[in-house]
């Protein structure tokens, strides 16, 4: 069985040497549009592979991002419940101090 490069050598070589016949014409054609689709297939692979890349990258920083703001709002969300509950407190022993001092 015959390889690839060996085919395309064997029609070239007959349409150098006798000009081959319409279909080794046809055929090689055929081969060498292939091979720029494929080349042009693999380019835009390559790019897509680049750009999924820099997408992944971009998709780790944001979610770096967010974490960081869910801490921050995680600790936010702490310090208000904590100044909720002394305003509580407070609030209620000036309410405590008030009945009492009225008593």
């Amino acid at each position: 069985m015959l390889t690839d490069n060996e085919i395309i050598k064997a029609l070239e070589y007959r349409l150098k040497v006798d000009g081959g016949t319409r279909i080794d014409k046809e055929a090689l054609d055929l081969i060498n549009r292939k091979k720029e689709e494929i080349e042009r297939l693999e380019q835009n692979l390559e790019e897509a592979h680049i750009d999924i890349r820099e997408h992944m990258a971009e998709i780790e920083r944001l979610e770096r991002e967010c974490f960081t703001y869910k801490i921050r709002w995680a600790k936010a969300t702490a310090k208000l419940e904590k100044t909720k509950a002394e305003a509580y407190k407070e609030f209620a022993e000036r309410l405590r101090q008030f009945f009492c001092s009225k008593s």
